[in-house]
């Protein structure tokens, strides 16, 4: 049971790292921005940590499927959130909220800085660390099919997460419409 978890847990967060590295990809000039927005980084470095961090989130999302939550996946995840979230956490504090996070992908959303962020990839820190606990039991023992319908299903996931914010889009559009017309 714990294997298979640790399994879809680890899809998980593959996929969502293929969403981030994907749109950073595909719009690198707006993730610029948005580290540039931040003001934490010399110039000189945006660009190459821009690299970095897109380089560091292809090399999970592409190894975690094949490799599971290992100890070095564990450290990869967690380190690309906790300065994620460490930036977010300095902005807030000094009281720049009109950034865009610069998440990408599905993790993106119209999310502006908000505490919220902060507990949402606290919460993802604490399950990837529960995924690799989890994944101590060994993802070997799981069949091949188990494996094929668990990443399945973390596409479903993934899927209904993305229409979830699509709708909330939808929905500040239409109170921002309705107000408009007031």
């Amino acid at each position: 049971m714990f294997a298979g978890l640790a399994f879809l847990l680890s899809m998980l967060f593959s996929l969502m790292f293929v969403s981030t590295a994907w749109d950073k990809v595909s719009h690198a000039d707006k993730h610029i921005q948005s580290i540039r927005a931040y003001q934490l980084t010399p110039e000189g470095l945006i660009r190459p940590l821009f690299a970095l961090f897109t380089v560091w989130e292809i090399g999970v999302c592409l190894s975690l499927p094949v490799l599971g939550m290992t100890p070095y996946h564990t450290l990869a995840v967690c380190g690309l959130l906790g300065i994620y979230t460490m930036a977010i956490t300095i902005n807030l504090i000094r009281g720049h909220r009109d950034i865009s996070c610069g998440c990408g992908g599905i993790m993106e959303g119209n999310n502006r800085l908000h505490w919220g962020l902060v507990l949402r990839n606290t919460l993802l820190i604490v399950a990837a660390i529960s995924t690799y606990l989890l994944q101590l039991e060994s993802v070997t023992a799981l069949p091949l099919l188990s494996k094929v319908m668990l990443g399945l299903t973390s596409v479903a996931l993934v899927m209904v997460y993305a229409a979830y914010q699509k709708i909330n889009e939808v929905q500040a559009r239409m109170s921002r419409l309705r107000k408009w017309m007031v």
